[in-house]
C-alpha cells in the first residue's frame, strides 16, 4: 500500500511541475 502512495506521490508531483513549467515557459 505504502507503495502505491509513494510511486502516485512521485506522479503527482511530476504533473504538477510539467504543468508549472508549462505555465512560466
Amino acid at each position: 500500500m505504502f507503495c502505491s502512495l509513494f510511486f502516485v506521490n512521485i506522479w503527482f508531483t511530476d504533473l504538477k511541475l510539467g504543468v508549472w513549467s508549462k505555465e512560466f515557459d
